[in-house]
This record gives C-alpha cells, structure tokens and sequence, in this order.
C-alpha cells in the first residue's frame, strides 16, 4: 500500500517537526482566535462546525480572504492562496489590455518626477567657473513614501477614461484614493483586494459582511448535529 506524500512526511520526521514545517500550531492559535472574535456577535455558534469550516477553506485556499498582512504573510500557503485569490479576482479586470499594468507605470511616473524638496544648487560667488554645491534647506523633511494619492488617482482617471481595456469605476478610485494623502503601490493594490465596492462590480467573491450568510444555520446548529 503506497503512502501519500503527506503520510511519509508525517512518519519520517519527529512530531515536532511535522508541525513547525506544516505552521500547525499557527492555524490552531489563529482557529481559536477567529472563533471567539466571530462567537461574539454569534453566541450560538456551533464551535466543531466553525473550526471544520476554518479548515476546509485553508484547504481550499479561500482562508485569505479580508484577512490583514501580518496573517497573509505567516506562511507559504497563505501567501500562495492570496495570490492565487487576487489573480482570480482580477484576471478579468484589462482583458483587452493591462489596468494593473497602467497603475504600475503611472506610479513609477509619479514616483521618479523631481521632488519639491530636492536639494537647491546655488552657484559660487567667488568663481564662476567652480562647481556647484548642493545647498540644503534647513527646513528638509526625509523623503515621504509612495506618491501623492490625489495626483496619481486623477492620472489614473485620466488613463481609464476612453479605455479599452476594464478597469475600475470613478466612482471606485475615489473611493480608494480620497481618504489618503500618500500611496504606496502595495497599499493600492491592497485597497483594491479590499474594496466593496470594485467587488461588487466584478463579483466574484462575497461581500465581507455576508461571508458567513451560507452557513449560518449550520454553524448556529446544536453541538450535537455536528458530524
């Protein structure tokens, strides 16, 4: 009888072991965690059901979903289901050219255009032929991250506008890109995992408030009904 992949890793290494290289112990804290944060608004939730809920969608790779960085980034499948989601989800989005594409060297513009606070050469009062020095304004400020939200949600608006391509409404940009003063592109694209509203123009995953509308007379069943 041939063992799986899985069995044989389970039986050559300690049990230890096993469970560091598979992040068990972080599925589980995390687990009991979601559990108790979700019992609070649920009180009769079914805790088997939930926990073998949790579970299968780590299996099936949806476990990502609305989740924060420091949870998305604890380990390889997290990391590769995220991915796999975001792709999914926005595949569909420039089909007949590249929106991601248009925001990436829209960013890298706006992020190489020379900055209001770049040092001020001032030319030499005792030779006009000796090189100029970088005068720096007492006042400098380190240098900000990302790119001004506003300039790069109206050169955004600017390339969707008459598009070929699928890309987010106005309405859309607005929305991500109002509330902040700077960017960076990993925050944008993380607004963009995160809006209601483009999920709702493109469909394909749950609203966040209705992720658990599917079961929820399953997970608010008796212990007992749990198989």
């Amino acid at each position: 009888m041939c063992m799986s992949a899985m069995d044989s890793d389970r039986f050559s290494m300690p049990a230890e072991e096993y469970l560091a290289h598979h992040h068990v112990l972080t599925y589980m804290e995390d687990a009991i965690s979601q559990l108790l944060t979700f019992k609070e608004d649920n009180p009769k939730v079914n805790p088997a059901t939930f926990l073998r809920e949790y579970f299968c969608s780590i299996r099936d790779g949806s476990h990502t979903a609305f989740r924060e960085y420091k949870f998305v980034s604890a380990t390889p499948h997290n990391r590769a289901s995220f991915i796999k989601a975001f792709w999914k989800s926005f595949s569909n989005v420039g089909k007949s050219g590249d929106f991601l594409k248009v925001c990436s060297e829209m960013y890298l513009h706006l992020l190489s255009a020379p900055s209001p606070r770049e040092a001020v050469y001032i030319p030499s009062e005792t030779s006009p032929r000796q090189e100029k020095k970088p005068h720096h304004r007492s006042d400098q400020q380190p240098t900000l991250d990302g790119v001004d939200a506003t300039q790069f949600r109206d050169a955004l608006i600017k390339e969707c506008t008459g598009a070929e391509f699928s890309c987010p409404s106005r309405t859309s940009l607005h929305c991500i890109l109002d509330p902040a003063n700077r960017v960076t592109f990993y925050g944008f694209l993380m607004a963009l995992a995160k809006s209601e509203s483009i999920n709702g123009e493109i469909g394909n995953l749950p609203p966040k408030g209705g992720l658990f509308d599917d079961c929820d007379s399953e997970l608010s069943s008796p212990l007992s009904s749990a198989r």
